[in-house]
């Protein structure tokens, strides 16, 4: 549902995503989403390189659908080159690649931020940031010309839910490196537990929780 909108209409962009029947809150961990688009991003350059895509992980949800969706290949579906013509593709200038990760709101909607499954998906989310750089460091040899933004559309409050006010909801991240990056600096930290952390908490008498 938010990949089509940065692509629909736009005829110099390509996108590809799961079944939406793969969203399921009652399948089990989801971090298995936020796998496969891991994988379909490292797909897209061993397309350009020529190699063959990669198999179905050995942990994933072993359902037939997840089956289906790692044997079938998207980037054809979505009428993406292969090969030279790709690689050109990939290394024209001002090229943009967005993942949207939704396994980690899935699995805090349906366990909720402190359950296994939650930090299980955090886990995920940072090996496949990892992967990320190296994939894209080792295809254009190094050469400090990517720069990487990595944030949120919303936090999560500790019963799985987000849309009202408290800062656990519209807090979220951005962190930036790379190149035209200055390097940065910690200005101000907030203990957890701290009355700093909970002043907007405390306004609403919900401190103590």
């Amino acid at each position: 549902d938010i990949v089509p909108l940065f692509t629909k209409g736009v005829p110099q962009a390509r996108g590809i995503s799961y079944h939406p029947h793969l969203q399921d809150f009652g399948a089990g961990d989801l971090a298995q989403l936020d796998v496969w688009t891991f994988d379909q991003f490292e797909n897209l350059f061993r397309r350009a390189k020529g190699r063959p895509p990669l198999g179905l992980p050995e942990n994933s949800l072993a359902s037939e659908l997840w089956q289906r969706e790692y044997m079938r290949d998207p980037w054809t579906d979505a009428g993406e080159a292969q090969g030279e013509k790709l690689d050109e593709k990939l290394r024209q200038e001002k090229v943009v690649i967005f993942l949207h990760l939704l396994g980690a709101d899935s699995n805090g909607h349906a366990f909720r931020p402190s359950s296994p499954e939650y930090r299980h998906n955090v886990q995920v989310i940072d090996d496949g940031v990892r992967r990320v750089e190296r994939v894209i460091e080792e295809f254009y040899d190094d050469d400090g010309q990517t720069a990487y933004v990595f944030t949120a559309d919303h936090g999560m409050s500790n019963k799985g839910s987000h849309g009202d006010g408290d800062p656990a909801n519209t807090e979220t991240p951005i962190i930036v490196w790379g190149a035209g990056v200055a390097n940065g600096e910690i200005l101000h930290t907030i203990q957890e537990g701290t009355e700093e952390n909970h002043g907007f908490a405390a306004a609403f008498k919900h401190a103590h929780l």
